[in-house]
């Protein structure tokens, strides 16, 4: 079975661009009314400035992280962060929040969007199982490789817990395989996509 080790870094090496209406997680900033923006509280970030040449999704690069911005109408002068009322409005909320706290030099906190560790391992474990079935290897073989199975005879393994594993692991595998990974693109905020537009082909309008 060949090795997933590198799996994750060869993911990272490519940035994927999505548009702001199917990535609520891109902070939408622009400039502020004037008459809404009250000078006492007034507040600088330079590293906003330093984007400002360009009204486009960029990457803030800050010490805490990188976070998704879209700039609309760059220019000097109090911003704002546009929220549209929608379906995504809480995620919106807490993905703005997160932004503002970096850009004062504050921890952020939790990413939303982030898989947890588990979930991580999950997955490494189902592409694994499917590597596994597509180079033509048993459920056993599988289950050797995965979960270091211990020798048992033919009818142990048919009534084993690691045979179900096995068998659940290679079936989300080839569920991923066959489209089903384009709901992690959508994760945390997947529950909030009507349940029509998650099928095969549909993410592209988002």
């Amino acid at each position: 079975m060949s090795d997933f080790a590198g799996l994750s870094e060869e993911a990272e090496a490519h940035e994927i661009t999505w548009t702001l209406a199917a990535l609520p997680s891109t902070t939408v900033i622009g400039p502020c009314a004037p008459h809404l923006a009250d000078p006492k509280f007034a507040a600088g970030y330079g590293s906003l400035d330093a984007l400002a040449s360009a009204q486009a999704e960029q990457s803030l690069q800050l010490p805490r992280g990188k976070f998704p911005v879209y700039l609309s109408a760059p220019g000097s002068g109090p911003v704002c962060v546009l929220l549209p009322l929608d379906r995504y409005f809480d995620v919106r909320a807490r993905f703005a929040i997160r932004t503002w706290r970096a850009l004062s030099g504050r921890n952020p906190g939790a990413n939303p969007a982030a898989l947890t560790r588990y979930r991580r391992d999950l997955l490494v474990t189902q592409l694994r199982a499917l590597d596994g079935k597509l180079e033509g290897a048993s459920h056993a073989q599988i289950a050797e490789a995965l979960f270091a199975k211990p020798k048992m005879s033919a009818s142990s393994w048919k009534s084993h817990d690691l045979r179900y594993r096995t068998d659940d692991a290679v079936h989300r595998g080839m569920d991923l395989m066959r489209g089903e990974y384009r709901q992690l693109l959508l994760h945390p905020y997947r529950l909030k996509v009507p349940q029509a537009l998650l099928g095969a082909g549909t993410f592209a309008t988002l």
